[in-house]
């Protein structure tokens, strides 16, 4: 055997194989080992006909549900018909997006990501103008489990 056999194996690199990945690997992607120790990624589980699905019916179902802002003073909820808010979710709630879409987006962003669904109410000038969501990949929070509050903070973008 040639020395130059002999230090490619002593010096080979470490192969990793995503077929069979180990804990770094899953936590990198994003992934959660289940009980029985099957990775399922969300992306997986949505390639599920029967998960796919449910995320669509209860998405679509919660947002052609009527638009409603309460404001709560106590342990009361009071109606806020001329909220400008309400026209936004409403109608259009930008120039892109519907009220529909936006909130079946947000939606689906809830059930498939323990941060939930995120968007910004942009205010110029103290009137609220539009509602933007929040890829789930730019915005992080972290949540105090002891005050209850979340904290929130934009993120740098993240490949995807």
């Amino acid at each position: 055997m040639s020395i130059w056999t002999t230090l490619r194996k002593t010096f080979a690199p470490e192969r990793k194989s995503l077929a069979s990945p180990d804990a770094a690997l899953v936590e990198v992607f994003g992934a959660e080992a289940t009980t029985t120790g099957i990775v399922v990624s969300t992306s997986a589980a949505l390639r599920v006909p029967a998960v796919a699905n449910a995320i669509q019916l209860i998405s679509e179902a919660v947002a052609s549900l009527d638009v409603t802002v309460k404001r709560i003073e106590g342990q009361t909820e009071i109606d806020v018909p001329e909220h400008p808010v309400l026209a936004l979710l409403r109608d259009e709630a930008n120039d892109w997006m519907t009220g529909f879409e936006l909130i079946r987006q947000i939606v689906r962003d809830a059930l498939m990501s323990d941060a939930g669904g995120l968007a910004w109410v942009n205010r110029v000038n103290g009137e609220v103008r539009e509602i933007i969501r929040y890829r789930p990949s730019f915005l992080q929070f972290d949540l105090d489990l002891g005050r209850g509050v979340q904290e929130d903070e934009r993120a740098a973008p993240v490949m995807g």
